[in-house]
This record gives structure tokens, C-alpha cells and sequence, in this order.
């Protein structure tokens, strides 16, 4: 993929809008927005919001695993990334685009953690196993809270035979 195809498509996904046509970024994502879709409606986008800093990490679980994004870099630690995104042969993977979907739509988990805990948890996702729920990290977090705008209707995910 050329280098300014591949920044205008990020470009777009940075812009997406609770009014953007989910058959469009079908067509763009191909079946990796399908998958994003899917990891969207089962709830699997996280925002880890660490106290008193206010610092904010990004996870999707996808997988089995739950993977750290890094949105404003466009980067995740999954293999779809690593193997295709990095050489070239996709533009980004179906976390990140999860992840913006959630963050645009509201539609994501608040996760409030002690600052003494950034640590263990970035040790997790660096050692693979990612995130808290297989963690003594886990209990010490203070509360998890959907995020969610009902006025957004995602009942079957866009590109299926239902939505053509």
C-alpha cells in the first residue's frame, strides 16, 4: 500500500463520527472492520483510567488476550499488527479500529486503577498476559463502568447480508 493511501485511511479513521456510514468503512476496512464491529458489540474495548495522574491507557480483548493501543500513535501489540500493519500489507488491525469505534460511539468499559498498579499492568501486557482479569491486579481496581450512548442502534454489524 502506498504511504499517503495508508495516511489518508488513518486519517479517516481519526475522523470518524457517530454519523458515519458503517457501509463505508466497511468497503475502506474490509472484513477487518467486521470483526471490529464484533469485538465492539460484545463489549471488549477498555479505557484503564489510572488515579489521582488521570493517565489513560486503551485495551481491546480480542483473541483470548486483551491488547494495549496506543491510539494517537495508531499502534496495538497484536500479531495482525506486528506480521501485516508493519510490513505493509494491511493499514491497521481490528483493535485500533475497535478502539476508535468505542471511543466515537461511547461505547467502552471504564476500568478506575490505583497509579501504584500502571506497573503490574504494563508488565502484563509487555509479558503477554495483558490486562487484569488473570491478575492479583484485578482486585485492587476500584470500579468497572460501561460507557455507552443509547442512542446509537448497533443490533447487527454493518456489511452483513442484513444491512445490503
Amino acid at each position: 500500500m502506498a504511504e499517503k493511501d495508508s495516511r489518508d485511511t488513518l486519517k479517516m479513521l481519526e475522523n470518524i463520527r457517530v454519523d458515519t456510514d458503517p457501509s463505508q468503512l466497511s468497503k475502506i476496512f474490509g472484513h477487518r472492520f467486521i470483526l471490529a464491529w464484533e469485538l465492539l458489540d460484545k463489549r471488549m474495548a477498555r479505557k484503564y483510567v489510572f488515579n489521582p495522574s488521570g493517565r489513560e491507557i486503551w485495551a481491546v480483548k480480542g483473541d483470548g488476550r486483551e491488547y494495549q493501543i496506543l491510539p494517537h500513535a495508531g499502534f496495538c501489540d497484536c500479531d495482525d499488527f506486528y506480521f501485516n500493519v508493519i510490513d505493509d500489507r494491511a493499514v491497521v488491525c481490528k483493535h485500533i479500529i475497535a478502539q476508535r469505534l468505542a471511543e466515537t460511539l461511547c461505547d467502552f468499559v471504564v476500568i478506575e486503577v490505583e497509579d501504584a498498579m500502571y506497573s503490574k499492568l504494563m508488565e502484563g501486557w509487555r509479558s503477554g498476559t495483558r490486562g487484569v482479569e488473570s491478575s492479583p491486579a484485578r482486585a485492587q481496581m476500584k470500579t468497572d463502568k460501561p460507557m455507552t450512548n443509547g442512542s446509537i442502534d448497533r443490533k447487527r454489524a454493518p456489511g452483513t447480508e442484513e444491512d445490503e
